[in-house]
């Protein structure tokens, strides 16, 4: 059985010192640039510094999340950026885009990367793909299940899993619902969570509004594993991952120290001495109301809350009466006060702080559970007569969890000291695993009075608590009689402590043995390649249309009806697509082309670079990425290689927000828990946001529910610095679908 890595969040030098005191094996954190938490606080070099030098000192390990979109006019930043993570000794760097990756094999061969969930790695033949190109680490999908995380595992690397804290509902790495609907990119790090709030469900063909649950329809409920452990070790993690960069000390402390104790527990084979009052303790701080996720199969209601986004705390009570200023409230939990509450009432919640407390007509500080009491509040009073209270903020717990992250953890020492008369003393300390010498600069006296004891000697060189060192066991050898200054004895246990301390610095990294690779003779691209999704859209070409016009089918979307399978014939100029990692790993055809389609996230000559070196002979950038910076990177690409390489953008169709695994159809319809239900194949489906904006609904072949946007992109004007363009169908009718084939053959033809 392997001992699985706790890995803890550090969005400040606080959570992160709180990480490490509970017993976190390695934390992640972000810098201020690159990294995908662009809203947490972060680290500055400085800071940055400081937490490798406190983290290393303690045995603990810090990865950096280097896990955006990189643009070329970036990626000297980038490098400047790399090369101070490497000098300063982070351990490892967390990695989306392929061009930080390209970099980092090429130009720093003996840095670790960790291949970032954004990365979209979601299957085994992902993970064999990133294993041969000399990944070190893979943290999965979060809609990973058990079965193949267990299967992932046997391929001989690093394998990280989520096991605690918020889920994301779209795969990662694939949503561009903030960036297209917000104006604040995900896979730039600035992502404004269009999952947590509010959507109907409405029926395109009939036009009515589908009752569900509630009005979150996007907002998972919070990932909580704590009594799968022993089943994720056996899976063989290596890598047990806590998600929480934007929240608290406190919060990271406490559930670090909850999975520690079930983790060890596992180890030593002993039974669970995880309590209720644990349990009640990681609620307390924040839910969603828990699931074990997509990891154990969790689907419908049971994985979703669509009645609130946010964290909803343990029960407290009910209200009784409501008058003005006052509310009184049924106690089923102790409250202190300044304790935080919210009260569960409709059209929106109501938030306070316990400030004032009263019973029995007098103020109190605190009030048991079975106790009536009143609040006392200058808020406008929203709530009614029996709606449910919950506690969201505890301040004795609060209080009790900042006093123990602050306690120092300390590392037993052994010593071993011999003085001798006329002669140099000698102090040996170890930690078990490193051993220091020291050696006094005066000589040993013969005592003239009184001499020095060994309890004395002990005693001093027991002082140790100003290090993170405890002695655990030492031992006095030499003369009895013997004297010196305790100065001098003082001086030679700070110079260990030094020496022990620097021992522990001390960073030797592993050269990687990354597969050489080059890129092959491609054949220039120049046209227009159609996406298309049924039969009556195919019709739409002909076999006389010349290789000026490529037609594929999108395998992401089956049309409403039956699903269509296979194309009826094969058209000339017919190119292979591919949407995953994985797909690479497939043997190409010496007649086929393949083109890397755009949930690749192509933002730099680096990844163009990196695609182009696993046969791919035409690469659609990111959706995200401009004409300008489309010009830039096939620019930058040129430089380095004397040629231009084929590269194709979107310029039409409905781009896709989200692609999930959670489907909310079969949530509001059935029980949410069958998969290929068909009730998304005799309909048409859409969520309508709060300012009434429409945005259809599809399903893929695979029942993976896909998300589009509410308008239909149409670009007339486009960078002539590219090979082609993408024409995307989805809904369009045949006689649509003539229309803009003719449309963009004009304009292509033009430019």
């Amino acid at each position: 059985m392997i001992r699985p890595e706790l890995l803890a969040p550090a969005g400040s030098m606080e959570a992160l010192k709180a990480a490490v005191c509970s017993g976190a094996d390695a934390v992640y954190l972000g810098g201020i640039r690159f990294g995908a938490r662009a809203f947490a606080s972060n680290f500055n070099e400085e800071n940055l510094i400081e937490a490798v030098k406190y983290c290393h000192l303690r045995q603990v390990k810090v990865y950096v999340t280097v896990n955006t979109l990189v643009y070329e006019h970036e990626l000297e930043d980038l490098r400047n950026y790399l090369r101070f993570l490497y000098d300063v000794n982070v351990d490892a760097v967390i990695v989306q885009d392929f061009g930080v990756f390209q970099i980092l094999k090429t130009e720093f061969p003996d840095f670790e990367i960790h291949c970032s969930t954004q990365m979209h790695i979601h299957n085994l033949a992902g993970v064999q793909f990133m294993k041969k190109m000399g990944a070190q680490r893979i943290v999965l999908a979060r809609e990973t299940p058990i079965e193949l995380i267990s299967e992932c595992t046997k391929e001989g690397l690093e394998i990280e899993a989520f096991v605690h804290g918020a889920l994301c509902v779209c795969y990662s790495g694939q949503c561009l619902f903030s960036s297209f609907h917000g104006g604040r990119s995900g896979n730039r790090g600035e992502c404004a969570q269009p999952c947590r709030k509010k959507y109907q469900l409405i029926n395109q063909d009939s036009h009515e509004i589908v009752e569900t649950k509630g009005e979150y329809l996007l907002s998972p409920k919070d990932l909580w594993t704590i009594d799968h452990v022993e089943e994720l070790i056996h899976a063989g993690i290596s890598s047990f991952k806590i998600e929480g960069r934007m929240k608290r000390p406190e919060y990271v402390g406490e559930i670090v120290r909850v999975y520690r104790k079930a983790i060890d527990d596992v180890l030593l084979k002993r039974l669970s001495s995880v309590t209720d009052e644990d349990r009640q303790s990681v609620l307390k701080l924040f839910n969603r109301q828990m699931t074990t996720g997509h990891l154990f199969h969790q689907t419908g209601y049971d994985l979703m809350n669509p009645v609130r986004p946010n964290h909803i705390g343990i029960p407290l009570g009910k209200v009784l009466k409501v008058s003005k200023g006052r509310i009184k409230i049924e106690l089923y939990h102790d409250l202190h006060q300044n304790d935080g509450i919210r009260i569960l009432s409709k059209p929106e919640d109501m938030g306070l702080l316990a400030g004032k407390i009263v019973q029995h007509g007098r103020l109190v500080n605190q009030a048991k559970a079975g106790d009536i009491i009143e609040l006392e509040t200058s808020l406008k009073i929203t709530c009614k007569a029996y709606d449910e209270v919950v506690l969201t903020t505890d301040r004795l717990q609060c209080e009790s969890i900042a006093k123990q992250i602050q306690t120092e953890l300390h590392f037993p020492v052994s010593m071993y000291f011999d003085a001798k008369i006329n002669h140099h003393a000698e102090l040996i300390m170890s930690d078990g695993v490193h051993t220091i010498s020291v050696t006094s600069e005066e000589l040993i006296q013969q005592a003239q009075r009184q001499p020095v004891s060994k309890e004395k000697i002990a005693a001093q060189l027991s002082k140790l608590n100003d290090t993170i060192y405890v002695l655990d066991h030492i031992e006095i050898t030499g003369d009895v009689n013997i004297f010196f200054s305790l100065k001098m004895l003082n001086q030679m246990r700070r110079e260990a402590v030094e020496l022990m301390s620097q021992k522990r610095l001390e960073y030797k990294r592993t050269y990687i043995n990354y597969p050489k690779s080059q890129i092959n003779n491609i054949k220039q691209m120049n046209g227009i390649l159609y996406e298309v999704v049924n039969e009556d859209q195919l019709t739409v070409f002909s076999e006389n249309d010349s290789l000026f016009s490529s037609v594929i089918r999108n395998t992401k979307v089956h049309p409403k009806g039956k699903r269509v399978d296979e194309m009826s014939r094969t058209l000339p100029g017919l190119k292979k697509i591919h949407t995953q990692i994985g797909t690479l790993l497939s043997k190409k055809d010496e007649n086929e082309l393949w083109i890397a389609d755009a949930s690749f996230n192509v933002t730099n000559s680096y990844a163009i670079e990196f695609l182009l070196e696993q046969k791919v002979d035409g690469i659609i950038v990111s959706l995200e990425a401009d004409d300008n910076e489309i010009e830039s990177m096939i620019k930058g690409y040129y430089k380095r290689h004397q040629r231009t390489p084929n590269i194709g953008k979107v310029v039409y169709g409905r781009r896709e927000l989200m692609i999930m695994k959670a489907c909310l159809i079969n949530a509001a319809l059935g029980n949410g828990k069958k998969t290929h239900c068909t009730l998304c194949r005799n309909q048409h489906f859409a969520l309508v946001d709060e300012k009434g904006k429409i945005l259809p609904l599809r399903q893929d072949g695979e029942c993976h529910p896909i998300i589009y946007e509410s308008e239909i992109l149409k670009e007339s004007q486009f960078s002539d610095k590219i090979s082609f363009i993408v024409v995307r169908f989805t809904d369009e009718s045949n006689q649509k679908c003539k229309e803009i084939k003719k449309y963009y053959e004009n304009i292509f033809r033009r430019i």
